[in-house]
């Protein structure tokens, strides 16, 4: 099953890429960690 917090930071994600921000992407994968979603 898939959450809406999941899709959320799966949205988040993509932005991420997209941007191309190393920043944010410590900063989401820290969330993401701290979230158990992996």
């Amino acid at each position: 099953m898939i959450s809406h917090k999941q899709i959320y930071y799966a949205n988040v994600a993509l932005k991420m890429i997209m941007a191309k921000d190393e920043e944010y992407g410590e900063l989401f994968m820290t969330l993401f960690k701290s979230n158990k979603l992996h």
